[in-house]
């Protein structure tokens, strides 16, 4: 029978569960030592003076969210990308606040910020959130340039960066997810990276239960309880270690790939920002024969896909379309890249595009 190549994975190695060995001894699961380190290592390593942990990145957001909303009374609207993942949505509305869906950057599936500057900014915005669809940096720095605060969402884009910053390090605070087929997988889990106050009022927002002192003296105050454990913070401590491994194996698999493909007629590949650094934890190109291309591949065991999000605006009754999201979204194809292939898999991945290539361009029904 024909192996499956998964569209994503998780990559574990023996070696991560050293920081979790003895942890049954302890015979405790919370917050403690691991999830401390944790914090400094993710602070230090992308410029941030504070990081709270969280149990999802749905959770970070949500605490993100929640800050700027207190510092900004009366503003309402999230300015977000008409493609992307539920969860951010969800996030947005948990929060009391209205998703304004921005249209996609032309060429890419990113957020289009001509679109944004015309249509989706009012007096109301409280935050424009830049979500990296697939690793691949949104941009940026010129969504900074409006002067609204913006949210560097990077649970699909740790390790990716512009002209040689981390996309964590941009924005007015950045949120990161340890999810299963995440960049740095833990299993579970999230983060905020933030500075000064915020930092601390989003720790206080964050934490289960205050102490009974806190609660007798300002009455009940609702938290986001968030609760985090050293076995996840344990095994996301060994991925950091790996993260720039990662991202040079991500980058061979993609070179491979790049080869197959770049000379093939009607097919595209997605723009990029100026100083653009991608970490591949998607690789996807734009065909207008894209269900041609995952059927095809799935016949042949490559679980490719023609999606790597949600078309937000199919799920919004009353929303006008947005021109480069119908142009765009339904020509993608999304082939498997993570560090865990194997150097045969890759091969059979590179042998089925060509196949599949000779077949479309070939004309074969």
């Amino acid at each position: 029978m024909l192996e499956i190549i998964r569209h994503s994975s998780s990559t574990l190695l023996r070696s991560d569960f050293s920081f979790i060995k003895g942890f049954a001894q302890e015979n405790f699961v919370g917050y403690g030592s691991l999830c401390k380190d944790l914090e400094h290592q993710l602070a230090e390593k992308f410029s941030r003076t504070g990081v709270v942990l969280t149990g999802s990145a749905e959770g970070a957001l949500e605490l993100v969210l929640h800050q700027l909303q207190t510092k900004n009374p009366g503003k309402s609207e999230v300015v977000v990308s008409s493609y992307v993942c539920p969860a951010v949505v969800s996030a947005i509305i948990a929060q009391g606040l209205k998703p304004v869906f921005a249209d996609l950057a032309e060429g890419s599936l990113n957020l289009g910020l001509d679109d944004v500057s015309q249509h989706r900014l009012s007096q109301k915005t409280l935050a424009i959130l830049c979500t990296h669809m697939g690793g691949f940096p949104d941009d940026v720095l010129g969504a900074m340039e409006f002067n609204i605060p913006v949210i560097s969402d990077c649970a699909q884009a740790i390790g990716s960066g512009i002209a040689g910053k981390s996309l964590l390090t941009f924005g007015e605070m950045s949120i990161t997810s340890f999810g299963p087929t995440k960049f740095m997988t833990s299993g579970l889990g999230g983060a905020v990276l933030c500075d000064g106050q915020d930092s601390f009022n989003i720790q206080c927002f964050a934490t289960p239960e205050l102490s009974v002192e806190a609660y007798k003296e300002h009455g009940f105050i609702r938290t986001i309880g968030q609760h985090v454990s050293d076995l996840n913070a344990g095994l996301a401590l060994a991925q950091l270690e790996h993260l720039d491994i990662f991202v040079k194996k991500r980058m061979r698999i993609k070179n491979r790939y790049d080869k197959a493909l770049c000379d093939l007629p009607n097919l595209d590949f997605p723009k990029k920002v100026e100083g653009a650094e991608p970490n591949w934890f998607r690789y996807y190109f734009f065909s207008d024969y894209a269900h041609e291309w995952q059927r095809r591949l799935q016949l042949l065991g490559i679980d490719a896909r023609n999606s790597i999000s949600h078309v937000m605006t199919d799920y919004f009754p009353g929303e006008a379309v947005r021109e480069m999201l119908a142009k765009q979204a339904h020509r993608v194809v999304s082939i498997p890249i993570y560090p865990g292939l194997k150097d045969n898999q890759v091969t059979r991945i590179v042998e089925a595009l060509q196949h599949v290539a000779a077949e479309i361009t070939g004309g074969v029904g």
